[in-house]
């Protein structure tokens, strides 16, 4: 609703937009050098520079996690900027020769879903130890109750 787009229109592009980042990114591992991957980096940053123009034109600055952004990035001129670089890289990825058959591309991939998954692990499990000390403090707090007052008539 942020960027004026109908409700049903943006359910999709929220659904259709990240699946084909990762169709996209996932093509260019596979396939290098194929034509359609690098139809859809350029189709992707037309898109993205068009939500740049669309946050521009916005009542209120738009928040966006574009390009893994963190802190208070907005939509705007860097999504604009950066559409001769997604241009460009489309170009160089039609451009460039494929240099390994799909077979060893899906080998690649697995690789690096692996390694992407176990990154993700280890911070899924530095988050569980936490909320395991956090549940133990909890307990451990019911079990022992303090008394709100002092005994000496004083809240304070």
């Amino acid at each position: 609703m942020a960027l004026s787009i109908p409700s049903p229109l943006a359910w999709i592009g929220a659904v259709a937009i990240p699946c084909a980042e990762l169709v996209v990114g996932g093509a260019l591992i596979v396939v290098p050098g194929a034509v359609w991957p690098g139809f859809g980096v350029a189709a992707l940053g037309v898109l993205f520079a068009g939500a740049g123009l669309l946050g521009l034109r916005a009542e209120r600055p738009v928040p966006c996690a574009c390009l893994g952004a963190t802190g208070h990035s907005t939509l705007g001129w860097r999504q604009i900027l950066l559409l001769p670089a997604w241009v460009g890289a489309a170009i160089v990825v039609t451009w460039s020769p494929q240099t390994w058959e799909w077979q060893v591309g899906l080998e690649y991939l697995a690789g690096l879903i692996i390694a992407l998954a176990a990154v993700r692990g280890v911070v899924v499990a530095g988050s569980w130890r936490a909320a395991t000390g956090d549940r133990q403090a909890m307990q451990e707090a019911a079990a022992q109750p303090m008394p709100m007052f002092n005994g000496s008539g004083s809240n304070g």
